[in-house]
Formats: structure tokens, C-alpha cells, sequence
């Protein structure tokens, strides 16, 4: 099985887009072990990787890593953090519910062709019974 995605190290632990990584040892320590083992080849915190192995619950067993190109990792996650920044961009503030003092504010002046100026009142746009 191959996985490419954003390598994150945190506490001599090693995830790829967020599945534990592990590497068969000697030692009791497989997490650690595939920490050291995408160190030593090239594979930093933040890089965007290609791995090889399997998935056994939920954790990836390491057998072959490679840095790659960032461009394979900015696809989807790229999309989702740019659809992020547009939602929250548009959420904004919601403007405050207009008061009866500013429903009733002064009228606006209406001109109509050939006709002098009135002060008109608009109508309200309340739903209201049906005669």
C-alpha cells in the first residue's frame, strides 16, 4: 500500500495526514523506530512524503519513504483550507435587526414624472392577516 501526505513529528512519533506510523525493530519502540527511519531518509516535520507498507489497526507499517514534490499533498487539503478561509470570510457579522425607531424613520422622497416631490412612506414589507 502507498501513502503520500504531510509528515508531522511530535514526540519522537511520526504521522502521515494523521495515521500513526510504525516500523518493525529489535526494540520495543516501532513508534520511535519509524520516527528515526524517515529521518534518515530525508523526511523532515511538515514535508510532504510517499510512503510504502501496510495498514494494521489503524497504525502504517513502514517499509520504503520518500520526500516528494509539496504539490502532491496541497490537493485536497489545499482545497479544504481555501473553502475554510471563503466560509469564515463570508460568515462575518451579521448585520443587528433594525428597532421601530429606525423602521420609522423619517419618509424617503418619491419623484414621480411630471408631479412635484411628496413625502412618501414606504410600505412596510410585514406579512400580515388578509382582509
Amino acid at each position: 500500500m502507498e501513502k503520500t501526505g504531510t509528515l508531522k513529528i511530535a514526540n519522537h512519533e511520526s504521522k502521515v495526514n494523521g495515521t500513526l506510523l510504525a516500523r518493525e525493530t529489535d526494540d520495543q519502540d516501532e513508534f520511535g523506530a519509524a520516527t528515526e527511519f524517515m529521518i534518515n531518509n530525508n523526511c523532515d516535520d511538515g514535508d510532504c512524503v510517499t510512503i510504502t507498507g501496510n495498514l494494521k489497526g489503524g497504525v502504517f507499517w513502514v517499509d520504503t519513504a520518500k520526500k516528494v514534490d509539496s504539490s502532491l499533498c496541497a490537493g485536497p487539503a489545499l482545497a479544504r483550507a481555501e473553502f475554510s478561509v471563503a466560509v469564515a470570510k463570508s460568515a462575518g457579522r451579521v448585520p443587528a435587526k433594525k428597532t421601530k425607531a429606525a423602521k420609522s424613520a423619517t419618509p424617503k422622497l418619491i419623484t414621480v414624472p411630471g408631479k412635484q416631490k411628496k413625502a412618501v412612506k414606504k410600505a412596510s414589507n410585514k406579512k400580515g392577516k388578509k382582509p
